[in-house]
């Protein structure tokens, strides 16, 4: 099993998850306090796609949050899809295949760090 972009990348993982309708992007405009966290809990509870807030009631403008991000799935057949797309696994993999892939995982050779000079977490720079 090979890794692909949403293992690697969490803008990718979260594309992935909406064009599955494992998530919904909601507009309205939301309260990161309290009003999401209960939002998200209901996620939970029910099994629901991930809610994608896109407008944030407090903080800076831009800011997103994805709630539920590792709740099991809400697509039929893909109970554990949105799990394993956080290990870069396909969205039918079964329990058993995301233990094996962690198990195995523990005796996989390190990867080397590289040092880069930028990168997406500079995309955005707050003064």
């Amino acid at each position: 099993m090979t890794q692909h972009g949403s293992a690697l990348n969490f803008r990718d993982f979260v594309s992935e998850l909406l064009a599955a309708g494992d998530a919904v992007d909601i507009r309205e405009p939301v309260s990161p306090t309290l009003e999401a966290a209960a939002v998200t809990r209901r996620v939970y509870d029910t099994r629901s796609p991930a809610p994608l807030f896109s407008r944030l009631t407090e903080g800076d403008e831009g800011f997103r949050l994805l709630g539920a991000p590792a709740g099991l799935g809400s697509c039929p057949g893909q109970t554990y899809g949105r799990l394993a797309a956080h290990f870069g696994l396909g969205r039918d993999t079964t329990p058993r295949d995301l233990l094996e892939h962690l198990v195995g995982a523990m005796d996989a050779a390190p990867v080397p760090p590289r040092v880069v000079p930028t990168g997406p977490c500079k995309e955005n720079v707050l003064t």
